[in-house]
């Protein structure tokens, strides 16, 4: 299967379209078949969606029920895969970027702590696959992948005051949960963030890699070998015998 579908026919029925249809079915007292012809759509369908829509609301749900084809493959829904891209982004802005290898493995996790459906081969390897990765990250366009400049605090712009206020709340609330005391903390001298990984690309936000020059990428090549010579200035000597030979000439 490509990584890159591209769709060949027009075929579906818009959401918009299928609930104003619906809505003239429950508030008219119109026919299925009736309104489907006015509107241009499949009476079958239209049944359909009027029949999910109804165990919707007998279930005391508010949502719409899903237009269109859902790929059977697909492990995360919309809005979780939302949630996962504003935790990898937020990650990144308090200089813990994960790798894609570890968001592969975190995306493992929770599917197997939320009892998600997912493929046998990421039991095996305890990790998601690289197809779901690179899908993921087309799906998301404001995540990218590079490689983090080092940077001191002063200049990096996302060490501000709310992302301080932040951790320092998730350290309270995880002291509270395990019940940490005085024995489990630890004073030392001296304590320091580090704000680039050299060795592992991070996942960061395409505007950062835009907008900031901090952290841009420049690559140096170094050609000891192509090394341009310098030209070297003919002599005194020299000038003076190509001035003797262009008067014998003449």
């Amino acid at each position: 299967m490509p990584r890159q579908w591209i769709r060949n026919t027009d075929r579906g029925v818009p959401a918009d379209v299928l609930k104003k249809a619906s809505d003239e079915i429950t508030k008219k007292s119109k026919s299925v078949r009736r309104v489907a012809k006015a509107h241009g759509i499949c009476h079958v369908t239209l049944s359909r969606y009027c029949k999910s829509l109804q165990k919707l609301r007998e279930q005391g749900s508010g949502d719409l029920p899903s237009v269109g084809y859902w790929s059977s493959n697909k492990v995360f829904s919309e809005v979780q895969e939302e949630v996962l891209a504003d935790y990898l982004t937020q990650a990144a802005d308090l200089y813990y970027g994960l790798t894609p290898r570890e968001v592969r493995k975190f995306a493992y996790l929770l599917a197997v702590t939320y009892n998600i459906k997912h493929p046998l081969t990421w039991d095996e390897k305890q990790m998601a696959g690289p197809d779901w990765f690179t899908l993921f990250m087309k799906r998301i366009p404001s995540l990218s992948i590079r490689s983090p400049e080092a940077a001191s605090l002063t200049r990096a712009t996302s060490f501000n005051r709310q992302n301080v206020e932040r951790f320092f709340n998730s350290l309270g609330q995880v002291i509270e949960r395990y019940n940490f005391d005085g024995s489990d903390i630890w004073n030392k001298r001296k304590s320091e963030i580090l704000t680039d990984t050299p060795v592992k690309q991070a996942l960061m936000e395409e505007e950062q890699r835009r907008g900031s020059k901090n952290v841009r990428k420049s690559f140096f090549a170094k050609n000891k070998g192509k090394q341009k010579r310098k030209e070297r200035k003919p002599s005194k000597k020299m000038l003076k015998a190509n001035a003797e030979d262009s008067e014998t000439s003449r």
